[in-house]
């Protein structure tokens, strides 16, 4: 069992990453957002916290990537 201490240090980290100021939206960047994105919803269901996989997906964390992605991309980001 993880302690507590690690799991937000791993949320404040993956969220960092969606939220980086340089915007970054090439393939590559898109693809590690993205995993982000997956990792953090885990966390969040891990934690029974499912208010904030709504904040994520529909909130400022997420808004600029789905802004820059397909709509198809972004579909399936959130059906999963």
């Amino acid at each position: 069992e993880e302690s507590d201490g690690s799991s937000e240090s791993r949320i404040q980290t993956l969220t960092s990453i969606l939220t980086e100021p340089r915007d970054r939206f090439g393939p590559k960047a898109s693809s590690v957002k993205e995993r982000s994105i997956y990792a953090l919803a885990r966390n969040y269901c891990q934690a029974e916290d499912y208010q904030q996989v709504v904040d994520l997906l529909t909130g400022s964390t997420c808004a600029s990537f789905f802004t820059n992605v397909t709509k198809a991309k972004c579909a399936k980001v959130v059906r999963a």
